[in-house]
């Protein structure tokens, strides 16, 4: 795939998934730390999420908007691939980790909101590719698919924040939120 149109779809989706993504209400995760006991956050520049490159997640959400067309299968390939290397070049998240102070986070995205997706993609398609007929059954293949992505997406991070002396080692929870 390639050519103007192809770049402005992208650019479209990339832009949308970026401000939606970093909205609080969007895209939430949970996890584990561990660490000396104390109270800490995870540090977004020391944090990383993995967004696993699923094909199915895509082609699902494309087949439930009643994308089946000759193209659906390439478009499912290449957002599928550049949605989750993009995010798993550049998404941090941080979160608030309960009982650790100092220690490593290991997070997984347990909810994503596909319909704000829907209405942030609606307006960056069509401020970057015009209005169209099958906009609307785009965004619905799009916003299903990315969100249903992003859902396999695990995280990695550093906890810093206020140890308790004598440092005991401890294990908590952590609430996360992409940024």
């Amino acid at each position: 795939m390639g050519g103007p149109n192809f770049i402005r779809l992208a650019m479209g989706v990339a832009s949308g998934v970026v401000q939606w993504a970093v909205s609080p209400a969007n895209v939430s995760l949970l996890g584990a730390a561990t660490g000396v006991l104390g109270a800490g956050s995870v540090i977004p520049a020391a944090s990383k999420i993995i967004v696993p490159p699923v094909l199915q997640v895509m082609q699902m959400a494309f087949a439930g908007a009643g994308m089946l067309g000759p193209l659906s299968q390439s478009l499912a390939i290449v957002m599928t691939q550049g949605v989750a290397q993009g995010l798993s070049a550049t998404a941090q998240y941080s979160g608030v980790t309960a009982g650790v102070g100092v220690g490593q986070d290991v997070s997984k995205v347990i909810s994503t909101n596909p319909g704000a997706l829907a209405g942030i993609l609606t307006q960056t398609l069509t401020g970057s590719m015009g209005g169209g007929g099958g906009l609307s059954q785009l965004v619905q293949g799009l916003s299903v698919g990315i969100a249903g992505l992003l859902l396999l997406g695990t995280g990695t991070g550093t906890v810093a924040g206020a140890p308790i002396f004598p440092f005991p080692p401890s294990v908590g929870a952590t609430i996360g939120l992409m940024v």
